[in-house]
This record gives structure tokens, sequence and C-alpha cells, in this order.
């Protein structure tokens, strides 16, 4: 099995494909924000369909403006989506992807919020996307740099979430455990 296919095993497994929130807590910020209001607006149409490349293309610059249980929602689909023929021709939605979670100082802590709602596993896995991207599995990414950054700084995440407790895990303690012991390696390492 190819490492591309070995990633797309790991995303399947631990992040399952989940309801779209409903439109109040899809976005970090309330009717009063231009951008997350039309986000909402736009998003609406997708309710209750199957998401697909679309979808994730429309979301791509937006990513700022998904809270923690949007961005649960989005995750499943966003990674599979970076893994396609389509993503590594055009490799914009996977570049707005590495650019977003290696954030500046300045926005650590919007982007720490957003993921407060993964699990460990999870973080894990987009780690391992992360490094991933860095080997190129997907070809032409030139973001070696910022995939790097965001690799530390979700790690950094997933240790400040073991002192404090979270990212404990939400679907089994057994995948759990064996994912936190490997910081950095998915599930089916």
């Amino acid at each position: 099995m190819s490492a591309k296919d070995n990633l797309s095993k790991a995303i399947a497994l631990v992040f399952p494909v989940i309801d779209m929130p409903i439109s109040g807590d899809l976005t970090r910020h309330e009717d009063s924000c231009y951008d997350c209001r039309h986000l909402r607006k736009d998003l609406e149409d997708y309710r209750n369909k199957d998401v697909t490349n679309e979808t994730t293309r429309l979301a791509h610059q937006e990513l700022s403006h998904f809270s923690a249980k949007g961005l649960r929602w989005l995750l499943p689909h966003y990674l599979r989506f970076c893994l396609t023929t389509e993503a590594e021709f055009t490799r914009m939605e996977t570049e707005f992807f590495i650019f977003h979670f290696s954030p500046s100082a300045e926005f650590q802590t919007d982007v720490s919020e957003q993921l407060r709602g993964l699990d460990r596993d999870q973080i894990n896995c987009l780690i391992h996307f992360f490094n991933q991207i860095r080997t190129p599995i997907i070809r032409g990414c030139a973001c070696g740099a910022l995939a790097y950054r965001a690799v530390a700084a979700l790690r950094e995440l997933a240790r400040k979430g073991r002192q404090n407790g979270l990212n404990s895990g939400s679907r089994t303690e057994n995948t759990t455990e064996r994912a936190g012991a490997n910081l950095g390696r998915c599930p089916i390492d």
C-alpha cells in the first residue's frame, strides 16, 4: 500500500463524516461578521447533501471563519479532497490548508481554538498529513517549510492538551491511547 493510500485510510479511520452543524455553530462569529454570515448562507445550499469538491473549494478560502464544530464537519471532506488527483493538479486548496494551520503568532490562538474539538488521534493524523505533504506525496506542493511549521504547532497543541487533559479521545480509549503514545503517528501506523 502506498503512503497516500495509508494516509487516506488513516483519515477515514479518525475523521468520521458527521452531519453539518446547525448554522449558528458552523462559524466563529455572529451575524455581525459579514464573512461568517455569508459563509453560513452559502453552506446552507449544501445542507443534507453529499459534500463535494465544489463544497471544499467554497470553504478553502474561509477556513479562518469556521468554528471548532464547523471544522470537525469539514475536515473529513477537506483532507480526502487534498489527496485527489484534482487537488494535486490545482494545489490551491492544499496550499490554503497548509497556510491556515501554520499561523503567525497573532493567529495561533484562533487556530488552537478551532482545533479544540479534535481528539489526539485526529491531531496526530493532521501531523501525519502535514509530514506526508513535506515528503511530498502530493506532487508539486511547494509549502514544505510551512507544513513543518504546522507540524510544530500541532505538536505543541497536543503537548498542551495532554497537560490540560484535553484531546483525550472521543471514539475509543484503545485507539486514543495507542495514538497518544506516538505523537505525530497515525493510529494505523
